[in-house]
């Protein structure tokens, strides 16, 4: 297995999949997942990252710049760690 490892301060995340059902033939996707922005879990992590770090949960907005690549059979983005707009934890 390979390990992809971002260049810079950029992060590798795997994006959490958009809830979609299936009515009537149509695809769905309810109102709450329309609005809602991208979240993932970072992968792999740049060497100069400073304050991401594998397996946070993180949120970013919509409208950045992403590289869509496949790794291990699975659709991933990769991000600028200055786009991280909040790392997501339980409390």
């Amino acid at each position: 297995m390979k390990k992809i490892i971002p260049m810079g301060k950029r992060v590798l995340v795997k994006q959490d999949p958009k809830v979609e059902t299936i009515q009537n033939g149509l695809i769905y996707v309810p109102e709450t997942q329309q609005h809602q922005p991208p979240l993932g879990t970072i992968i792999s992590v740049g060497p100069k990252c400073e304050q991401a770090k594998e397996g946070d949960y993180i949120q970013w907005p919509e409208m950045i710049n992403i590289t869509e690549m496949m790794h291990n059979g699975e659709e991933h983005i990769i991000i600028d760690e200055a786009a991280i707009i909040a790392i997501i934890k339980d409390v």
